[in-house]
């Protein structure tokens, strides 16, 4: 990789409704001319037109990047950085879709600018950002115990998973918030789980106040009884042991559900970098 001193102001900013902010925020650091980053996944959302709108509305001239895939290795990072070399921006804007990319950026700026920051210390940067962040970050199938932060390196059993996109925008504060939420459930004791270990506890309230996510899991559920939501929604997954019966499964679920098979890694892929 070739050597480069990069040292931006940075801010982050986290909440519903941010990209709304994107254009006044640009217009207060005086941006001119910005470099906006984002997936695919990002892209097809439609969130990166409305960012361009918002920049391009506050007098900034915008340039999109968004030649990677999932998961970004130091090779997608390495095409990034020649794509930007000659181009004269002075800014960068970068669209995430949560903590996932968000440790996925502490991880290379610790690479790309040499901080040679350990583990345990980006572990706790990531703390301040989200409470599932510090998992990502921490690289590997672990069991986090605390907010998230406190993490134990646990066994699982490699996976192909079923994703289903419900049409519904969860609030995670409203969800936290329902009254009928269980808040006494035990600790778990052990560090090896089954695929049904388990329960996510956010679901019922979820559903109750979505029930597009409700249908989604009872579509899910005919595939495979080990059908669950993800944090506090809206995705819905289930395992399967081989490709091939989750393909059959993602093919048999409504279109408008979106269905993707991915399968799980055991480690991240910039885990290396810290």
């Amino acid at each position: 990789m070739v050597p480069f001193d990069f040292q931006p102001r940075t801010r982050v900013v986290f909440g519903h409704g941010s990209i709304k902010r994107v254009g006044q925020l640009a217009r207060e650091l005086n941006f001119q001319r910005t470099l906006l980053v984002a997936d695919p996944g990002v892209v097809k959302a439609g969130h990166v037109a409305e960012a361009t709108r918002r920049l391009e509305g506050a007098g900034v001239a915008v340039t999109p990047y968004h030649d990677f895939g999932e998961n970004p290795d130091s090779a997608m990072i390495e095409d990034g950085r020649r794509f930007v070399e000659p181009l004269d921006v002075d800014s960068i804007v970068g669209l995430g879709g949560g903590s996932s990319d968000a440790a996925s950026v502490l991880l290379a700026l610790n690479h790309l600018w040499g901080t040679a920051l350990g583990r345990d210390e980006l572990v706790g940067i990531a703390a301040t950002l989200g409470a599932d962040v510090p998992f990502f970050v921490f690289g590997e199938t672990a069991l986090a115990r605390g907010i998230g932060e406190r993490l134990v390196a646990m066994t699982a059993p490699p996976s192909h998973l079923v994703l289903a996109f419900p049409d519904a925008h969860v609030v995670t504060a409203s969800i936290f918030a329902a009254p009928e939420l269980t808040r006494a459930t035990p600790s778990a004791k052990i560090d090896v789980f089954s695929e049904s270990y388990g329960r996510n506890d956010l679901s019922g309230a979820c559903c109750a106040r979505h029930p597009a996510v409700a249908q989604a899991l009872v579509e899910l559920q005919r595939a495979s009884p080990q059908a669950r939501m993800t944090g506090s929604g809206a995705c819905v997954f289930a395992p399967f042991a081989r490709e091939r019966e989750a393909l059959a499964a993602a093919a048999a679920l409504p279109a408008g559900l979106s269905p993707r098979v991915v399968r799980t890694l055991p480690r991240h892929p910039l885990a290396a970098f810290a």
